[in-house]
């Protein structure tokens, strides 16, 4: 983990950081967040965005799924938990153990199936209430989940509820402020639109309807923190350019 004045000088260097991560009443509108939910999966497909986006984009994406495998550290004889498994992109590249995926919509539950198959069980379910048993899983992982969840502190406390003692948490969210200004800087040059493709349209910031929060380290370690210590923190793609944060958690 980057040293306190490290973290100061980043702050100075990136600017103002996200407020405190509050909890949300309801989704936007008022609905329901399942309907809700259910609405953003039709629109911003999470499968497209790991096979149909651009090269650039897929590189980061590739870079982070391999950041998160390696964090987890996944043996034969694990019980593997993802949380919130979309498409089961990253699911799929965890090589070994009894693995189980978990999401909240149906139609991302069937193209999960689709990919998986038989190397994984997959369940409906709320990462706010997760429906297993304390310490069940050996490692839990929630990769771009966060950001989604009207509270994610909820969904902390469930991910270190059903992690065994000594087990390990692997947690990944976007640097959202640095995002923006990136894409801001591209835009400037006009190169923005070489991040698109004719299946993924990348938005000029990260403020798009589907994120309920904005996080970056700090964020992330300030909703880790009462129910997660954090061993560990990688910057997708660079340490230079860390568009991406993936931590290795264990349980408190």
């Amino acid at each position: 983990m980057p040293p306190r004045s490290n973290r100061r000088q980043r702050r100075a260097i990136l600017g103002t950081l996200p407020a405190v991560i509050q909890p949300k009443a309801s989704a936007p509108g008022g609905r329901s967040f399942r309907e809700w939910n259910e609405e953003m999966v039709q629109r911003y497909h999470p499968g497209a965005y790991h096979e149909r986006s651009s090269l650039p984009v897929r590189a980061v994406e590739r870079a982070r799924t391999r950041a998160i495998v390696r964090l987890l550290d996944v043996l034969p004889h694990h019980r593997v938990l993802e949380v919130g498994v979309g498409a089961g992109n990253v699911l799929a590249e965890v090589p070994v153990g009894l693995r189980l995926g978990l999401d909240l919509s149906p139609s991302i539950l069937r193209d999960a199936r689709q990919r998986l198959g038989t190397r994984a069980t997959l369940v409906q379910g709320d990462a706010a209430g997760l429906p297993f048993p304390d310490g069940a899983f050996d490692r839990v992982m929630a990769s771009e989940v966060l950001e989604h969840l009207p509270n994610p502190g909820a969904a902390v406390r469930e991910i270190a509820r059903v992690t065994r003692t000594g087990g390990v948490v692997v947690l990944s969210v976007p640097n959202e402020s640095l995002i923006d200004r990136t894409k801001d800087l591209l835009s400037r040059v006009r190169l923005l639109r070489w991040l698109s493709s004719s299946d993924y349209h990348v938005p000029v910031d990260m403020k798009d309807e589907w994120h309920l929060h904005a996080f970056d380290l700090d964020v992330l370690q300030e909703v880790a923190a009462p129910h997660l210590h954090v061993e560990r923190v990688v910057a997708v793609p660079h340490a230079l350019l860390p568009l991406r944060w993936v931590a290795r958690c264990i349980p408190r």
